[in-house]
């Protein structure tokens, strides 16, 4: 069953495809073939719609294996697929709390997870994940998106200044032109706010 629809599913295939071209994980050798039958087995399985049993095994490995030693594409694919958004956020803090070297992809993999939090509703780890993002998260390629984001989660719950802080931070973090104008018409909007509620 489809977690998201049509066009989520192709979108997050983009994505993937998208993280995997930018760290160079596409041109990967033959010695290292081996070891991504398992993750390349189930991306073939994603892209057939088949996500329970793609969260379900992508789970297991990242269970299985130390999480200084995870692909991160599998987490990737994990996040992509799963469904029980609690599960999802009690695996990745286990693997959040022991990974010494997080690196851009798996900062990538947070991206993802704050975007379905935020999507769902679910303020509490929206929050929580969000936090770490803007603190660590640099050297994700999506690092002023994903602070755009964390901005939109403090506008939804009315928290204008929080909102403006992380949006400022967005600004100066190189943002693509596409999403340059979207932070100044929201900047727009909680600068009123913020000028309306001031005695």
């Amino acid at each position: 069953m489809r977690p998201f629809g049509n066009f989520f599913a192709s979108f997050m295939i983009l994505i993937i495809f998208g993280y995997l071209g930018s760290s160079g994980i596409l041109g990967q050798t033959e010695a290292s073939a081996k070891e991504s039958i398992t993750y390349w087995s189930l991306l073939t399985e994603f892209k057939k719609g088949n996500y329970s049993y793609v969260a379900n095994r992508s789970r297991q490995e990242i269970i299985a294996q130390t999480c200084d030693a995870i692909d991160e594409r599998f987490i990737l694919i994990y996040i992509s697929s799963a469904s029980d958004l609690k599960e999802m956020d009690s695996t990745l803090e286990t693997c959040y709390s022991d990974k010494k070297v997080k690196n851009a992809i798996f900062y990538n993999a947070i991206y993802l997870v704050l975007e379905r939090l935020i999507v769902a509703g679910n303020d509490s780890n929206a929050e929580k994940w969000g936090f770490r993002f803007r603190k660590d998260g640099t050297t994700s390629s999506r690092y002023a998106e994903g602070l755009y984001l964390y901005a939109i989660y403090f506008y939804q719950n009315q928290r204008w200044r929080d909102s403006l802080f992380v949006l400022q931070l967005a600004e100066q973090a190189n943002p693509q032109q596409s999403l340059v104008s979207r932070i100044q018409k929201l900047k727009t909007t909680l600068t009123s706010k913020i000028s309306g509620a001031t005695p």
